[in-house]
């Protein structure tokens, strides 16, 4: 991976650029980098799994990735595993970050993240974001807030995804 990028006040500067901390000032944001820990995979690793249950927030630093999904519902008598689709890639250039959800709940994962570089990502989890979030409730606000916006956003392109497949679904069958 070389030498990358690594000091604090360039992670800082990253971190800054992010809309999940849209709104903070240096000192907020090198507050929750204290939370966070680092993590480097190789091209061609998953980095979550679609289904498996998640609670840390991945923010790539260096690198490339794909998401994707799985196709079908998985069943308990499935002999192979679904087909997957690529939904989009992300980039370090993207200030792009996945699994906030999981900074919200456990729950299980939407998607399956592979790198397609080597890759390097910054990563909080639910328990470190919670503790941020109690001793510095501003944070932990501005935080949120900025996640539900870009689940709104992310939810209105699902719903006229979703639009646009149904009328397609419904011009095939009307013929």
């Amino acid at each position: 991976m070389g030498k990358g990028r690594g000091g604090v006040m360039e992670k800082v500067s990253f971190l800054k650029k992010m809309p999940v901390f849209e709104g903070l000032g240096d000192k907020q944001i090198e507050i929750i980098l204290e939370g966070m820990e680092t993590k480097e995979f190789a091209q061609g690793k998953v980095v979550i799994r679609e289904g498996e249950e998640g609670d840390e927030m991945y923010i790539i630093y260096e690198g490339m990735v794909e998401v994707s999904h799985s196709l079908t519902l998985p069943t308990e008598e499935a002999n192979s595993p679904p087909a997957e689709k690529a939904l989009s890639r992300l980039s370090a250039e993207d200030y792009a970050f996945f699994g906030e959800i999981g900074l919200l709940e456990r729950s299980r994962r939407t998607a399956t993240v592979t790198t397609l570089t080597p890759s390097r990502f910054m990563v909080i989890t639910a328990d470190n974001f919670k503790k941020i979030g109690k001793n510095y409730p501003e944070i932990g606000y501005q935080v949120i807030t900025n996640i539900a916006r870009v689940l709104c956003s992310r939810l209105r392109k699902a719903n006229e995804d979703v639009l646009k497949l149904t009328t397609a679904l419904s011009v095939i069958i009307s013929r």
